[in-house]
């Protein structure tokens, strides 16, 4: 690809940041490392953005060139783009680079000093742009997809999320909900406690910590007496 820049991070990394219609593509270490291992992302990508501009948001297709629906929230919706990418299409506000500094920040401290039950998805870059309506933001795909407020909280949920839920964790007995309440308390604190570890203020990394952005995998080994595992994203 030409017209790489390459942008020094504060923690040794080195991002690439790309020319992109009337804006960037910035990549990470872990966005880079994508496109070395699977280059054919970008002809997924061009086929994603086409479909983007088209207005083509097909909900409960599994093709991935036809950008299939994954899950929204009050600020953005989520795509599939490739197997094992997704794209999250963020409502204008704020910095998404300055946010992808601060997740990329977490994913690390994740990665050294916290137990395996608690995980984060890679991050793999931002497209920012003023010809587009919204941000997009390029992450690892979690397998379900199911946050933790999908299953303690099933009365607020839409019916896709209900049967989400379903299909991957069948009925959930009370005894195992509360002890995911548990695990998702108890992981605020184990995530507090490694990001002062790391010299941070938890404030400053656990900008938005809530049952909605959490994803829940059930482990068939526990971790650390853990049956599931957490994956914190949206911060």
């Amino acid at each position: 690809m030409s017209g790489i820049e390459e942008w020094p991070q504060a923690d040794g990394a080195v991002w690439h940041v790309l020319p992109y219609r009337d804006g960037q593509l910035v990549l990470t270490g872990k966005g880079q490392e994508l496109l070395e291992d699977r280059p054919e992302v970008i002809e997924h990508f061009s086929a994603y953005e086409r479909r983007m501009l088209g207005g083509i948001a097909l909900e409960g297709v599994t093709d991935i060139e036809t950008r299939s629906f994954v899950a929204s929230g009050a600020r953005s919706s989520v795509y599939d783009m490739a197997p094992g990418v997704v794209v999250k299409e963020a409502i204008k506000e704020g910095s998404p680079v300055g946010v992808l500094q601060r997740m990329d920040r977490l994913f690390n401290i994740i990665e050294t000093d916290v137990p395996r039950w608690i995980d984060m998805p890679h991050q793999y870059g931002v497209v920012v742009a003023r010809s587009l309506s919204k941000d997009l933001i390029f992450q690892q795909k979690i397998d379900s997809g199911i946050t933790v407020e999908w299953v303690l909280r099933p009365e607020l949920c839409a019916d896709y999320q209900r049967e989400a839920v379903e299909r991957e964790f069948g009925e959930v007995p009370e005894s195992e909900r509360e002890l995911i309440g548990q695990a998702f308390d108890a992981s605020r604190r184990v995530l507090s406690q490694a990001i002062e570890k790391n010299g941070e203020n938890p404030r400053s990394y656990l900008t938005d910590f809530h049952e909605g952005n959490m994803l829940i995998e059930r482990l068939r080994t526990p971790v650390a007496s853990h049956r599931h595992k957490m994956w914190i994203i949206d911060q």
